[in-house]
């Protein structure tokens, strides 16, 4: 193959670049300007107000529009009072997160129907914010909405957190955090009502809030109340350090056009925020920066050489599948770089060892009706089966996103995120099939975004952090690999199975591995009556099977709504645990698991 000569490493597209001066710029991929000003809080709440929170039809959002959108701030310091909305990342260019100033806030508002439910696909990342004013800085998201690699000097609030406020959160991801006190003040994280949430390798104050299950892991605070697993009540789960780790990849920018690639090094036995000095993370420039204008067979000819790609804010619609061979490769995406597949084939296949793919979602497409279904979106370790990976260098995603259904219903998969490589590590993983459009609440129809699984794990020795997986019409997640470990789950069965014409029987968890270890995992029914579902129909024996010798810390199953929904998770773990229904709305059932020894839990009355 001709080697590459050229790289284009100078121009991010829908980038709204930023200087302390507060002037801004966005280029075309020619690298000609499209567009500057000289006020940065004006241009990013019109983007907010005009594109990521209000939509043509009324008081909607535009959850499942074509836009991507990155705030991009070169060094310095900054007076912003801004909102991030819908497809947008703020993104702090420096090597520190404190080389990036903000005097003011950054927040995420309640949405436009009232509710923190639906903000997702958002990111915060690399920042240093001195909130101003109360000193509060609101981040009322839900799923897909990362806090990353940020110091927070003042209270950082998670969701409704006052009583006239309505409504909860859904569930979501802080890692890499600093939340300082100001004058003996502040430096807590309030989660409000939301229902569950991840905080890894961070530091604060104290932990308020909240509703059900949240997981700290490698945290320093202060002592974490209601560690107690107690039936019927919320639990914090404090796992002391997190045994392998490494940093999100990210982009430094020297000035305006030259960037640097930051790789941050795997870490083990981790506890509190990451340091980027330069002898923990590596550096490079042998990389590409590519838009959706680049073909799938330029990128695939860059990556056949070991050439890295950061994918510019956009929707890359590609006919075959981008190919990740090479060893040590990255693929990071910006302001949620989306790859869309458009001849039902996978959008990412990774053979390469110790790669890392970052910031990137996958979208099912539509095809012409006549093909099978892709057999993934995306595929670590090939397509055919369990595969070697590397226990010192090993593979890592974080904040990657699958999605099945929402701008379209027709786009369908077998498995959205399969597995075959063994000692990956997948953190803030967020795999949806839609149980919603912007005009349909309660399910999408079992005929509609068709997708039997979000996650299958054939490697051995694969660890999720933070993993969310919601609403396919068989098993959430089959896990057959050996020395398996999930840390919190974040989980929703489907919305529609009431249509099926025979009953409907699939845990969230299936475990064939041996070994398997998980802490902090919570399945939730709504079971849509609109959608054939009755009080007492579909029944689902049980939330989680896992094999004899696997040891589970605490699980929990929730009903969620009685005026709308039914069905029954009948227990939580192989056949223990009470049921949930909906005599017991917003009532969590905990049980434990461990061979030959009694839960001591799970009998308990609710």
């Amino acid at each position: 193959m001709k080697s590459i000569k050229k790289k284009n490493t100078s121009i991010l597209m829908n980038t709204i670049l930023c200087k302390p001066d507060d002037t801004w710029v966005i280029y075309d991929n020619k690298g000609d300007i499209v567009e500057q000003g000289s006020d940065i809080n004006e241009y990013c709440n019109k983007l907010y107000y005009s594109y990521c929170y209000h939509c043509s039809q009324g008081d909607f959002t535009n959850q499942f529009s074509e836009g991507r959108y990155a705030i991009a701030l070169l060094e310095g310091t900054y007076n912003l009072d801004i909102s991030i909305g819908y497809y947008t990342s703020l993104i702090g260019m420096a090597q520190q997160p404190d080389a990036i100033a903000i005097k003011g806030k950054v927040q995420v508002p309640n949405s436009a129907n009232g509710r923190a439910l639906d903000n997702f696909w958002r990111s915060c990342e690399g920042v240093k914010i001195d909130v101003s004013g109360d000193g509060l800085n609101y981040w009322r998201v839900s799923q897909a909405a990362p806090f990353r690699r940020n110091i927070v000097n003042g209270t950082l609030i998670l969701g409704q957190s006052t009583e006239t406020e309505e409504g909860y959160a859904s569930g979501g991801y802080i890692g890499e955090c600093t939340i300082n006190q100001v004058n003996g003040e502040h430096g807590d994280i309030d989660m409000g009502t939301q229902q569950q949430f991840y905080i890894g390798t961070s530091k604060f104050k104290n932990l308020k809030g909240g509703a059900w299950n949240f997981l700290l892991g490698g945290t320093i605070s202060e002592p974490i109340p209601n560690q107690q697993l107690t039936q019927g009540k919320k639990l914090n789960t404090v796992i002391d350090h997190v045994d392998k780790i490494a940093g999100k990849p990210y982009l430094v920018a020297n000035d305006i056009n030259d960037f640097e690639l930051i790789i941050p090094k795997v870490m083990s036995k981790v506890k509190g925020a990451l340091s980027y000095d330069d002898a923990f993370v590596e550096k490079t420039k042998n990389f590409t920066i590519v838009n959706p204008s680049v073909s799938i067979e330029a990128i695939n000819e860059f990556l056949s050489e070991g050439v890295s790609i950061v994918f510019s804010p956009g929707q890359y619609m590609y006919s075959s599948p981008i190919m990740v061979t090479q060893n040590n490769t990255v693929l990071l995406g910006i302001g949620l770089a989306t790859i869309v597949p458009t001849q039902r084939k996978e959008a990412i296949i990774v053979t390469g060892k110790g790669c890392r793919v970052a910031g990137i979602m996958i979208q099912a497409g539509v095809a012409p009706g006549s093909m099978s279904p892709s057999p993934s979106l995306i595929a670590i370790g090939g397509t055919e089966g369990k595969t070697d990976g590397d226990i010192n260098n090993p593979t890592i995603l974080q904040d990657v996103f699958c999605r099945v259904g929402g701008p379209n219903l027709d786009g369908e998969c077998e498995t959205m995120l399969l597995v075959n490589q063994s000692h990956v590590i997948m953190e803030n993983t967020w795999i949806w099939r839609a149980d919603h459009t912007d005009h349909v609440r309660d399910g999408l129809g079992v005929n509609n975004a068709k997708v039997d699984y979000c996650l299958i794990v054939n490697g051995d020795n694969v660890t999720c952090y933070c993993l969310m997986i919601e609403h396919t019409l068989k098993e959430l997640c089959i896990w057959n690999g050996d020395n398996g470990r999930i840390f919190f789950i974040q989980s929703e069965l489907a919305y529609d199975v009431g249509e099926y014409t025979t009953p409907w029987d699939y845990p969230g968890l299936r475990v064939n591995g041996s070994k398997f270890f998980g802490t902090a995992l919570g399945f939730y029914s709504f079971f849509s009556k609109s959608r054939k579902a009755t009080d007492t129909f579909p029944i689902v024996s049980s939330a989680i099977i896992v094999q004899p010798d696997s040891k589970i810390d605490s699980a929990m199953s929730v009903f969620l709504d009685p005026a709308t929904g039914g069905g029954v998770i009948k227990s939580v773990i192989n056949g223990k645990g009470q049921q949930t229904n909906i005599k017991y709305p917003g009532v969590p059932s905990w049980c434990t698991y461990n061979k030959d020894e009694y839960c001591k839990v799970c009998e308990d009355e609710l």
